[in-house]
């Protein structure tokens, strides 16, 4: 599972915050945990995008006349072109706060 996560105000490291969620998963999910056990590797895999990145997106989306029922990206399994979309959104806010 990618889960792509914008935080405010988060002072840890996507690290930090990807073994939080894992670890809270095996908690609550024994199908997760077994598939770690199983496989050896850890089901999720953690981005964090910038602050402001799904209003810029939604923004983004109202300029382009897209209906207000398609303007937010899908929560599970968004189309390639919306989470493309999204993320060159997200690089351009972490560009922006670089160059400042």
């Amino acid at each position: 599972m990618h889960l792509y996560l914008e935080l405010r105000g988060n002072s840890r490291s996507v690290e930090e915050v990807e073994e939080l969620i894992h670890a809270s998963l095996k908690k609550e999910d024994s199908d997760y945990r077994d598939l770690e056990v199983i496989t050896g590797r850890k089901g999720l895999k953690l981005s964090l995008l910038e602050p402001g990145t799904f209003a810029a997106f939604t923004a983004d989306r109202k300029a382009a006349g897209v209906e207000i029922a398609h303007l937010k990206p899908t929560h599970v399994n968004p189309k390639p072109e919306a989470l493309d979309r999204l993320l060159k959104i997200a690089a351009s806010r972490r560009q922006n706060k670089v160059e400042q």
